[in-house]
C-alpha cells in the first residue's frame, strides 16, 4: 500500500465506555491522546500533500523493459554519419576547409 503513515498512534481501552450518549468522546487522557494523533495526521498531510507523486514513485514501476527501451531508441530508418553530424554539405574536413570555414564565419547568419 502506498500510504503515508505517522509514527504516532493511540488505542483506547474499552472505547465503548469512553463515549457519552450524544456519541462524543468524554474528556479524558484518551481524548487528549486521540486529538494529538489527529493533529499530527493533519500536519503530515499538509507537509506531504504537494509531494505525494514523488513520495509514491517507485523505481520498479519506472524501469523500462529491455523491449520498451529498444523500441524507444531504435531508429526507424538509418541516418548517414554526415547527416547525423550535421555535415551533409561538407565533402571532406581538412585543415584547408577549416580555414575556409573560419573566413566564412558569420556569412549567412
Amino acid at each position: 500500500m502506498r500510504m503515508i503513515t505517522i509514527p504516532n498512534q493511540s488505542s483506547v481501552a474499552k472505547a465503548f465506555l469512553e463515549f457519552d450518549d450524544a456519541g462524543r468522546m468524554k474528556p479524558s487522557t484518551f481524548y487528549e491522546r486521540v486529538v494529538d494523533v489527529m493533529e499530527e495526521l493533519v500536519k503530515f498531510t499538509l507537509l506531504t500533500r504537494d509531494v505525494a507523486p514523488y513520495l509514491v514513485d517507485r523505481y520498479s514501476e519506472r524501469r523500462e523493459s529491455s523491449g520498451e527501451l529498444s523500441k524507444r531508441v531504435t531508429l526507424k530508418r538509418p541516418v548517414s554519419r554526415r547527416r547525423w553530424l550535421g555535415q551533409e554539405h561538407v565533402q571532406s574536413w581538412t585543415p584547408v576547409s577549416r580555414q575556409k570555414a573560419g573566413r566564412m564565419k558569420g556569412v549567412g547568419n
